[in-house]
């Protein structure tokens, strides 16, 4: 488990994947920690916390990281004169409105995940079983659990709209 965000090896996008629509003015370890932030939300909303197994891995899930990279790197663009967001010039609050453009399409993104995993064909994480017989899926308080966390992580992300990285 890597815990250190510089130095951190992204598992479900590359480096040169983020960011996206606007001018790659980033250095590597800006990508790196926005990486680090995005995979851990996506883990955490989606799976509990762990690794989603590569084989697992839909574009739904590469869109949600990379726009939620996206988001953690042009949100910190807080200053009127900044080169990512210059172009927007005013005191923030358009920034601020282009950034969470990206957090929305993150969320709209989970949904659609979610609802797959909630009853339609599709991948089922955290289910086991041997392939010949039943197997078994999150029981329904483990899955009020993860959408409980992924409201609590809603929460904080407001906070995270000052947060510098």
């Amino acid at each position: 488990m890597a815990t250190d965000p510089d130095t951190y090896e992204p598992k479900y996008v590359s480096l040169s994947d983020v960011p996206i629509e606007v001018d790659d003015v980033y250095d590597e370890t800006q990508k790196r920690v926005a990486l680090f932030n995005a995979e851990a939300d996506l883990e955490l909303d989606l799976n509990a916390g762990t690794e989603i197994p590569q084989e697992d891995i839909t574009q739904s899930h590469v869109k949600a990281v990379v726009n939620l990279a996206t988001y953690h790197l042009v949100r910190s663009a807080t200053s009127p004169s900044d080169v990512t967001l210059g172009d927007l010039g005013d005191d923030g609050d358009q920034k601020e409105r282009h950034a969470e453009q990206y957090v929305e399409t993150y969320e709209r993104e989970i949904q659609k995940i979610i609802q797959v995993v909630d009853g339609n064909e599709g991948v089922y994480y955290g289910s086991s079983g041997d392939g010949e017989g039943p197997f078994t899926v999150n029981t329904r308080e483990e899955h009020r659990q993860n959408r409980n966390a992924r409201r609590i992580r809603e929460e904080q992300r407001e906070s995270y709209l000052y947060d510098d990285y």
